[in-house]
């Protein structure tokens, strides 16, 4: 501390600023480290800040300050400054929203190797700039959001795909099992149908009782039912998935 180590007092604000640590914990001494070790140019120290400042943690929420202190981060080689501030405008809860200057923020996180390619894809695919979206989706080895984008994609023919319907089914399968995608249910119906070529009786109940327990708006008019057929259809799946 004498020797005012900045990296040493980040370290030690981390402990102080820990609330789950009963023993240490200690949030005016950690936010007093925090802006010491900022003032000798510690860029976690920085980013750190940002955070208590953008969500009051030990001190008054002041987004300002919060913006202030990412930027110093990101400016010192701090990626996940940027990415904080790429995220504030993407959500745009505390800042007016704007995606151009979440994208911009983002790229500079990512030459710092901080990414955030499930954001940039949305962005670019909001944008329309598929050829963009491609290669973020490619690096998604794990499948953990690019399965909605593959399904829409080879569905349309974007970016570059050539239109393959059988995949985009696949993929929006795929889409479900991470999230609930009102439009992949909406699609996988529209595929499965009794008037599809990929018609599939069992796939289509499933995702109609899917539809019904979620609260899911389905046209039913697209899926050539009426009404009645829907209510119909409705007691059926229930007693055809009853355990």
């Amino acid at each position: 501390m004498q020797r005012k180590h900045s990296q040493m007092m980040t370290e030690l604000a981390m402990i102080y600023t820990d609330t789950e640590d009963q023993v240490h914990a200690n949030l005016a001494l950690g936010l007093e480290l925090y802006e010491k070790a900022a003032k000798l140019g510690e860029k976690n120290a920085w980013n750190n800040l940002g955070y208590h400042y953008q969500n009051g943690l030990g001190c008054k929420k002041d987004i300002d300050k919060a913006v202030n202190a990412y930027t110093k981060a990101g400016e010192l080689g701090n990626g996940l400054g940027w990415a904080n501030l790429g995220d504030l405008y993407y959500h745009g809860q505390w800042v007016e929203k704007d995606e151009d200057k979440a994208l911009d923020y983002y790229l500079k996180a990512q030459k710092l190797y901080h990414f955030n390619s499930d954001k940039l894809a949305d962005i670019y695919f909001t944008k329309e700039d598929y050829k963009k979206v491609l290669p973020l989706l490619k690096k998604d080895y794990d499948e953990e959001f690019s399965p909605i984008y593959y399904a829409i994609m080879y569905e349309r023919g974007l970016g570059g795909l050539k239109i393959n319907l059988k995949k985009a089914i696949s993929y929006y399968e795929k889409a479900m099992q991470i999230g609930v995608y009102h439009h992949a249910v909406n699609q996988l119906l529209y595929y499965y149908r009794p008037a599809s070529e990929y018609a599939n009786e069992v796939q289509f109940a499933k995702w109609y009782a899917y539809a019904e327990e979620n609260n899911i708006e389905i046209d039913l008019k697209i899926l050539g039912l009426d009404k009645q057929r829907k209510d119909t259809l409705g007691s059926f799946f229930k007693n055809l998935f009853k355990k």
